[in-house]
Formats: structure tokens, C-alpha cells, sequence
């Protein structure tokens, strides 16, 4: 529950969204969710309505950003991958700027998921991107990217170095 001086905003699921106290509303998944407002002063005063988020997101990683590190623009860009392998759903892209990605945990992809690399770091659209920026992911003290029982992954203009496993796939798991 979010509130202001006047309104208390609240949702059935908070996996689903985010609501300010302002009641601005961030969708962090797919699904159905209800968002009701009351009135502070009087509780029996409320609305509720139901949206249906469908979104394919985009996220934006970029190892030098400044911003909010919410992954939502390339000004707010992730550092790392990480955080957003919790958020992304199916459908969703990831943006990768020029740069080295490490991590000591595998990145585990999931169904549906595009994951593309060749970045400046400014670009508006998948094809204003220039490839001869290069990404590099690499493993620290596991595998680098793992992929188990999933379908319909794209991944693009990325270079996978290092991993370490003691039997198949150090760099990719598939």
C-alpha cells in the first residue's frame, strides 16, 4: 500500500506492479492485476480496476550508467545482468551495451527471452544499434550462460568467454 495525503492506492498482487504514492503504476510482469484507490479520509470511498499487462519490455544494461539502475532506459541502465534475470519475462528484450559483463553465477535464460549485444549505448531501436560495439559475458567461477527446457531464446552479436565446469559446457550450457 501506497499513500498520499488523500488516497491509499493498493494492488491484489505487488509481484505484479509497483504503485507510487502518487499512484503511478510500473508493470514488473506479464499477467492480470487489480489496482484500487481509497479515500484516506473516508476508507468506504474506493475504486478498483483491473488491468491486463502484455507487455514485452525492454531492458537496457550498460556496465558504465549513472541513473536510477532500474533497467528501464539506457540513461537508468542495469550495471550487470543479473538483476534482471528475476524480472524478465517471455517476450522481453535485453539490450547490452559495449562493455564486459562478468558474473560468478550462471546466466540462466528462459523461454521466450531475446538477449542482444552490439550496443553504443544511446540507440531507440533494435536497428539503429551498430554491431561492431562488442559484449562480452563471461563466467568468473561457473558456467556463463545456462539454458534447461526452454524454446523460442535469441541471442545476438554477444562473445562468451571464460566458465569453468568440471564436465560439459564452461562458456554455454545448453
Amino acid at each position: 500500500n501506497n499513500s498520499n495525503n488523500e488516497v491509499t492506492w493498493s494492488s491484489n498482487d505487488e509481484s505484479m506492479v509497483t504503485i507510487s504514492p502518487l499512484g503511478k503504476v510500473t508493470a514488473l510482469k506479464n499477467g492480470s492485476v487489480t489496482i484500487t484507490a481509497s479515500s484516506i479520509k473516508d476508507p468506504t470511498k474506493k475504486d478498483s480496476l483491473v488491468l491486463i499487462i502484455n507487455s514485452n519490455f525492454t531492458w537496457y544494461v550498460k556496465a558504465d550508467a549513472t541513473g536510477t539502475n532500474s533497467g528501464d532506459s539506457w540513461n537508468n541502465a542495469f550495471k550487470n545482468l543479473e538483476p534482471i534475470l528475476d524480472l524478465v519475462q517471455n517476450g522481453d528484450q535485453i539490450w547490452l551495451a559495449s562493455g564486459t559483463y562478468s558474473s560468478n553465477n550462471p546466466i540462466i535464460l528462459k523461454s521466450g527471452i531475446k538477449i542482444y549485444g552490439g550496443f553504443s549505448g544511446n540507440e531507440t531501436s533494435l536497428e539503429s544499434r551498430n554491431n561492431t560495439k562488442e559484449v562480452i559475458l563471461t563466467g568468473v567461477s561457473n558456467r556463463v550462460i545456462m539454458a534447461e527446457n526452454i524454446s523460442n531464446v535469441t541471442i545476438d552479436s554477444l562473445t562468451i568467454k571464460g566458465g569453468f565446469t568440471s564436465i560439459d559446457g564452461g562458456g554455454m550450457y545448453i
